[in-house]
């Protein structure tokens, strides 16, 4: 018996403790102020992309640090992207002027811009391995 217990702990060690295989580290920079919140979201899919309600996996960053700030998931390995918004007034959304342009800082990950709304998923997409991801989000003012 000592045995077999002593065999499933070994076993078991090996596991990633999140349950998932690969680490995300999303590094957002750009900030104006440390107003508000960093709303982070991560997709896999490209028709939600970057709906809110869409992602896969999303976290709220406060209080916002001075420079670079860090958002982490732990995920299967696969095709993510990433979108960003710095919600200054904490009302859960990208706050926009009369003529739909946003008021608030938001960016995606590569760098990716969009014409005349969000940039496609395929141009905001990168592939994450077993070993994990650094993204660098730089936010636009």
């Amino acid at each position: 018996m000592k045995t077999l217990i002593t065999g499933l702990l070994i076993c078991l060690a090996g596991l990633p403790l999140t349950g998932w295989g690969a680490e995300i580290r999303v590094e957002v920079s750009g900030l104006r102020n440390r107003q508000g919140q960093l709303m982070v979201g991560l997709y896999n899919r490209p028709e939600a992309f970057p709906d809110v309600g869409g992602k896969f996996e999303g976290v709220n960053l406060f209080p916002i640090e001075e420079g670079r700030n860090v958002a982490v998931f732990h995920v299967p390995p696969g095709t993510y992207a990433v979108a960003v918004i710095h919600d200054e007034n904490r009302n859960g959304k990208l706050d926009k002027n009369f003529m739909k342009i946003p008021k608030e800082a938001y960016g995606f990950s590569n760098g990716a811009k969009g014409k005349f709304g969000p940039p496609p998923f395929s141009a905001a997409s990168f592939v994450v391995g077993e070993e994990g991801r650094t993204v660098s989000v730089e936010l636009n003012r």
